[in-house]
C-alpha cells in the first residue's frame, strides 16, 4: 500500500483510515502501525528524510493489548486421552509441549545433543521460525531443563522407531532433501487437529500447552518465583499472564466462599 508514497508524504489520517481497512485483529493492526513507524524512523536516522515528527507517531490502534480469543486450557487427564491417541511423532510433540511447557518453535529446534539423559536435563537454546533457525525469545528463555522419566523414556523410545529419519534434528523435515525442522503449523493442521475433533477436545494450537502448563503449576506446590523460572520469563508478572485455574479446580474455594456467607434458612413447611 505504502510503497510508492514517499516518506514525507505519509500522513496521519491517511495511515489511520488505512489502519482501519485491514482486516486483521486489532494486535496485527498495531504490529503493522509499529512496522511503518520504524520504517520512517530508520529513513530520518540514515538521513534519507530530514529529522521532523514522525507521522505514524500521531496514528493510535485501539485494543491493542486486549485478547480477542478466551485463552482455552486442557486439563492434565484431556492432554494425556490426545497424546494416547497420537502416533509418533505427534505424540511426543505434544508430550513435550505438555510436560515443559515449550513454545512450539523451541520444541521444533530441538536437536538430538540437546539431550542429557544421563541426568535427565533437556538445554532450550535456539527457535525454529519463519523457515530459520534462530535465537529463543528472550535470555530467560534459553535454560537447561529437568526432564521428567516418561519423557526420557519417550525420546529414547522414538530414537530407536525404525521409521524415523536419520537427522541432527529431533524433528526433522519429511522431506529427504530438506535437513532442516519440520514445519509444527502442517502437523498441527493435518494430524493434530484432526484428532483433537475427534475427541470432541477444545480447539488448541500448540500454545494451549503452554498456557495449561502454567495452570497445572499454579494448581501445585511450586511457588511463584519457581513457576517463573519454569516458564523461563523475565518476570512473575509476565508468568502471570500466562493459564488461568480450571473450573473444577476452583469448585472447592467458592464452595468454601459461599458456606462462610450461607444465612440461616426459616424452617421450611
Amino acid at each position: 500500500h505504502w510503497g510508492k508514497v514517499p516518506a514525507l508524504a505519509v500522513k496521519p489520517m491517511a495511515v489511520d483510515n488505512w489502519i482501519k481497512t485491514l482486516p486483521l485483529s486489532a494486535s496485527s493492526k498495531g504490529r503493522a502501525r509499529r512496522l511503518l513507524k520504524q520504517l520512517i524512523d530508520r529513513a530520518m536516522y540514515w538521513e534519507l528524510i530530514p529529522t521532523v515528527t514522525n507521522p505514524v507517531k500521531l496514528v493510535k490502534v485501539r485494543g491493542v493489548t486486549k485478547r480477542v480469543k478466551r485463552i482455552e486450557l486442557l486439563t492434565p487427564e484431556q492432554a494425556t486421552m490426545l497424546i494416547s491417541n497420537l502416533d509418533k511423532p505427534y505424540s511426543l510433540v505434544i508430550l513435550i509441549s505438555a510436560c515443559l511447557g515449550l513454545r512450539i518453535e523451541e520444541t521444533s529446534a530441538l536437536q538430538w545433543d540437546d539431550f542429557d539423559f544421563k541426568v535427565r536435563t533437556v538445554e532450550i537454546q535456539r527457535a525454529w521460525t519463519h523457515g530459520e533457525v534462530g535465537t529463543v525469545k528472550t535470555p530467560a528463555s534459553e535454560a537447561r531443563l529437568p526432564l521428567p522419566e516418561d519423557v526420557v523414556d519417550a525420546v529414547l523410545e522414538y530414537q530407536m522407531w525404525p521409521q524415523r529419519k536419520p537427522s541432527k534434528w529431533l524433528f526433522p523435515s519429511a522431506r529427504k532433501s530438506d535437513a532442516k525442522p519440520r514445519w509444527m503449523g502442517i502437523m498441527m493442521q493435518d494430524h493434530i487437529a484432526p484428532v483433537v475433533k475427534k475427541l470432541g477436545l477444545p480447539h488448541i494450537g500448540y500454545h494451549t500447552f503452554r498456557h495449561s502448563f502454567r495452570s497445572w503449576l499454579g494448581s501445585g506446590d511450586a511457588k511463584l518465583s519457581e513457576q517463573k523460572d519454569m516458564m523461563r520469563q523475565s518476570s512473575v508478572a509476565m508468568t502471570m499472564t500466562y493459564g488461568g485455574t480450571q473450573v473444577e479446580t476452583m469448585r472447592p474455594h467458592v464452595n468454601k466462599v459461599a458456606a462462610l456467607l450461607r444465612l440461616p434458612h426459616p424452617a421450611r413447611p
